[in-house]
């Protein structure tokens, strides 16, 4: 990287979404990039950032922030969502070169939209925390299918954490970094229909309800959706309330000729099966798992922790954006990317709303489920 060392900002909101995912740790370590400032409007939120990221100054407001610290990268960090659109805009205005945003990156269509062009105008690069991205066993699977490991990319089923926020809350908080890695292998969706259900029967208007963490009104504790990509690819997404672990969350990739799983954390369960319509009863040997050790393993060797992987995704992501700003985009896991998430996740309840197939993108930018 070259030698010019960035400024940056880190901006949370202590019990009110925080600071996901270690955005506001990503930048400990890097060489070329400083600290200077954390905004929190909770005076304890501020200090505890502050140590933990060596920040030199702390502000409650985040605007005040921006005019008198004007950093080249800001964290917009929190979980909850109904604070992006401001804090993207206000990061714009402010000049800032590269923001890395949480995701969820917003709550509508039509935030999204604006907050893009928001950037666009003030020539800011925008990467979302889609950090599968980041991970090379993603474009490791790509590269075997680009190959034909797997004979035909036939079918991509993706699969929610199926949790207690199983359904349309695993969709838009967690559900959408499996929508992102699967348009990363297949494309652009063409067109999606939705299944949405509450326990056994579809959802109906007094299901509507306020989402958690601030998403907005959603509905349906259980659900399948269906995409059309380019090549005659068929993808499907499920989630559901259950006792899962979260471990099966990821995406199984199918051909003509194999099978590629990919799923787990940051620490992939990755395996390639090299026949077609694999059975039980055909053994395990008929499965090698995919192992890439410069990714698990230090420079030392040691087995990196999962903390260590999140922020060395982290890092790839905030290096991705100073690469962009020094040399020009896109980014590799940018805003318009997130976009396309979120396309497909409000794809669903559009459908279900609409009665049938819904083209993408889609003509409603407005949240589908306040609509019903």
């Amino acid at each position: 990287m070259a030698s010019k060392v960035y400024r940056a900002a880190v901006i949370g909101r202590k019990g009110q979404g925080d600071y996901g995912h270690g955005l506001d740790v990503v930048y400990n370590g890097m060489p070329n990039v400083k600290v200077a400032a954390v905004a929190d409007p909770d005076p304890q939120g501020q200090s505890q950032c502050a140590a933990r990221t060596g920040a030199a100054e702390q502000f409650a407001d985040y605007r005040e922030m921006l005019q008198k610290v004007k950093p080249d990268l800001v964290s917009v960090a929190p979980r909850w969502i109904d604070c992006h659109f401001d804090m993207v805009l206000a990061c714009a205005a402010a000049g800032v070169k590269g923001i890395y945003c949480e995701k969820p990156f917003a709550r509508t269509l039509a935030e999204a939209d604006s907050m893009l062009e928001a950037c666009r105008r003030a020539g800011t690069f925008l990467a979302v925390a889609h950090q599968n991205r980041a991970v090379p066993y993603l474009e490791h699977a790509r590269k075997l299918v680009r190959e034909g490991a797997i004979g035909r990319l036939a079918r991509i089923r993706g699969k929610g954490k199926d949790d207690s926020r199983g359904g349309a809350q695993d969709l838009i908080v967690l559900g959408t970094h499996v929508l992102d890695m699967m348009r990363a292998v297949a494309g652009n969706p063409l067109w999606a229909f939705g299944h949405l259900r509450q326990d056994e029967r579809d959802i109906s208007r007094g299901d509507v309800r306020e989402g958690d963490e601030r998403v907005g009104p959603l509905a349906g504790n259980n659900l399948t959706g269906y995409y059309a990509f380019p090549n005659g690819v068929a993808g499907t997404f499920e989630s559901y309330v259950s006792k899962g672990s979260g471990r099966f969350m990821g995406l199984w990739l199918e051909g003509t000729e194999g099978t590629i799983t990919l799923h787990g954390g940051f620490r992939k369960q990755a395996y390639l099966c090299r026949t077609p319509q694999w059975t039980p009863e055909l053994g395990a040997d008929k499965w090698e798992q995919i192992r890439l050790p410069e990714w698990d393993n230090g420079p030392d060797g040691h087995a990196r922790s999962d903390a260590e992987l999140l922020n060395l995704a982290n890092q790839r992501m905030v290096q991705g954006l100073i690469a962009c700003i020094e040399g020009g985009g896109p980014h590799f896991s940018s805003g318009e990317d997130a976009r396309w998430a979120m396309e497909m996740y409000f794809a669903l309840p559009e459908s279900q709303r609409a009665g049938g197939r819904v083209a993408v993108p889609l003509k409603t930018r407005e949240n589908p489920w306040a609509l019903l």
